[in-house]
């Protein structure tokens, strides 16, 4: 999942974005596995992913693309792989209903006005605090039996039956060249994240 982390094309994961417009570039500041639990019995895991902003269907895509990486042992490589403006590939989208907005951060918009502003103006940050009860509550009285019933239902089930019978949509990334062009993907992204690393900290 950490591959995902940092700025990179993703012209892979939505419709009717090529992978030379400036929209394809999106930067994930996170996307961690926070628990492994059982639901009435179902074993399930809770992803969370971090980002600046998403795309149509990019979430949905990540996933798939980290389920194939697991389901059949393939090397991590590959999500960088998915990047490449040179590839191009298709993968079915995991079941929309398990898609829950937990939170909107403003960090960034925070800091950037601060930056501009300084001191002359006062920012009253967005705080969840005085609702986390009322948001767990919910989720537990109307969104955790829904997604129970899905399940129960064979709702994903279905779907990775459909994502078996159309692997041939990955072969992309499994080209013989796609390793190569990966690991030199990997390697200019470690270069970068070096170079801000010996950059001075700005000072307001």
């Amino acid at each position: 999942l950490d591959k995902f982390s940092g700025s990179h094309n993703y012209h892979n994961y939505t419709p009717k974005v090529e992978a030379h417009m400036k929209e394809a570039q999106r930067n994930i500041y996170s996307f961690t596995c926070v628990e492994l639990f059982k639901l009435e019995g179902i074993p399930l895991v809770r992803l969370v992913v971090h980002g600046q902003s998403f795309l149509l269907n990019q979430i949905r895509k990540m996933v798939a693309v980290a389920i194939w990486c697991v389901r059949y042992e393939r090397p991590a490589w590959q999500v960088l792989s998915t990047f490449d403006k040179d590839v191009n590939f298709s993968v079915p989208m995991v079941p929309g209903e398990f898609l829950i907005l937990q939170e909107c951060t403003f960090d960034r918009y925070y800091e950037g006005m601060l930056r501009k502003h300084g001191k002359s103006i006062q920012i009253v940050p967005l705080s969840y605090e005085p609702y986390k009860k009322a948001m767990e509550d919910f989720r537990a009285a109307r969104i955790t039996p829904y997604l129970v019933e899905l399940l129960r239902e064979g709702r994903f089930k279905g779907w990775a039956h459909r994502f078996d019978l159309q692997l041939e949509s990955m072969a992309a990334l499994v080209h013989p060249e796609a390793e190569l062009r990966a690991k030199r993907y990997e390697s200019l992204l470690a270069t970068r994240k070096l170079v801000r690393s010996m950059q001075p900290m700005s000072k307001n």
